[in-house]
């Protein structure tokens, strides 16, 4: 029942209040672009990538660091630091 009220009360968000709808497409926005670049960049399937993203915009990080191979860098994410605005803004 929780959670059918939450979903209800963010449903009734996006229609009524364009603040919260803003926001909401910012964070859509920043998990496409984080799981699309994860995915070609990384060579990732997309559940890795769009892992790595939700755990990258909500800085919770899980105490792991994504796979690399020998040699290769992990490049930053383009959603660190918009995302950290996004959650400092709601």
């Amino acid at each position: 029942m929780t959670w059918f009220r939450m979903l209800r009360t963010m449903v009734r968000g996006v229609k009524e209040d364009p603040e919260f709808r803003a926001l909401a497409g910012a964070v859509g926005s920043l998990l496409v672009v984080g799981t699309v670049f994860y995915a070609l960049n990384q060579d990732w399937s997309l559940v890795d990538s769009f892992y790595f993203s939700v755990t990258t915009l909500t800085t919770v990080g899980f105490g792991i660091s994504p796979p690399r191979e020998t040699g290769q860098s992990s490049p930053p994410s383009p959603t660190n630091s918009p995302g950290s605005g996004c959650w400092s803004s709601s």
